[in-house]
């Protein structure tokens, strides 16, 4: 579960401070979310089923959402993981402190393959991120 507040994502324990916060102003039936606006009061969202087009975060504490990718998704990781200087594990992701990276590649299935991988395996021609699920 989660929360959408102006335009941003919150997790459970974060939504529910915000909503705490407004409970003067809350509408009669939270669960009629025609009846008031993510703008006003948090509604409640689907977070852990509902794809994104890039992972999300909390916008309260930071913590990651694990919510599911598009295919557009997918691709955002993609990049943003070929977009660094070649690293070869997860672990050097998160000596480098790239720990979101690290959650993303390690949530949605991407490893690093090596020029070596590459030349045998067949699959891809350059080195790089590559994520072993389908999308």
């Amino acid at each position: 579960m989660g929360y959408i507040f102006k335009a941003d994502v919150y997790c459970d324990e974060c939504g529910e401070a915000i909503r705490s916060s407004l409970a003067d102003v809350a509408p009669e039936d939270k669960l009629d979310h025609h009846s008031y606006d993510s703008d006003d009061y948090p509604k409640d969202a689907d977070i852990e089923h509902d794809e994104a087009d890039c992972p999300q975060h909390c916008a309260g504490c930071g913590e990651f959402l694990n919510n599911p990718l598009t295919s557009e998704g997918y691709e955002y990781v993609q990049s943003a993981l070929n977009d660094l200087p070649v690293c070869t594990s997860l672990l050097k992701l998160k000596e480098a402190n790239h720990e979101s990276l690290a959650e993303w590649a390690s949530r949605y299935g991407f490893e690093y393959w090596t020029a070596e991988d590459c030349a045998n395996d067949g699959r891809h021609s350059v080195a790089g991120w590559y994520s072993r699920e389908a999308y």
